[in-house]
């Protein structure tokens, strides 16, 4: 199993947007429950990349699942009542929820999201699931976008 997703992404293709570092780490899937969601995948022939994560900032529990690509596969399960995501899965069910890019600067990614219309809707956090890197959500063009940090721990 892969113990650190962060080090992992590294060494994906990346790309330059405007001057700064897009890579596209993950998908997130919100999954009523994560051995529900992993029982679909593992019945495919896919392998878990990590153990089961409880992120209690984000209120939720993940685990990544290798795609056959450089692109992880997140299954998200709401950890509590209140999670984000349980609004999510009462009004839409389970399926896609997220897209998550690798950023330089996730303060400026953020800025400049907003500069151009979008929401942020989660600031800045530490994630359990990427040893404390923060990670926040922006809704963007009808689309959830998390933004992971490349650099250290702010």
């Amino acid at each position: 199993m892969t113990e650190n997703l962060y080090a992992e992404a590294l060494g994906k293709e990346q790309v330059n947007v405007r001057g700064k570092t897009l890579a596209l780490h993950h998908i997130g899937i919100v999954v009523q429950s994560i051995s529900t969601g992993w029982n679909l995948y593992s019945g495919m022939g896919f392998e878990a990349a990590t153990p089961i994560y409880h992120d209690p900032i984000q209120k939720v529990r993940v685990q990544f699942i290798n795609s056959g690509s450089n692109v992880l596969i997140e299954l998200v399960e709401p950890a509590e009542p209140d999670s984000p995501v349980s609004n999510f899965l009462k009004k839409r069910g389970p399926g896609f929820h997220h897209l998550c890019y690798l950023v330089d600067d996730i303060n400026a990614s953020c800025e400049y999201v907003r500069e151009q219309g979008g929401i942020i809707t989660c600031t800045p956090v530490p994630a359990v699931a990427f040893q404390g890197k923060h990670i926040a959500f922006v809704y963007w063009h009808g689309t959830i976008i998390e933004f992971l940090e490349q650099g250290g721990n702010n």
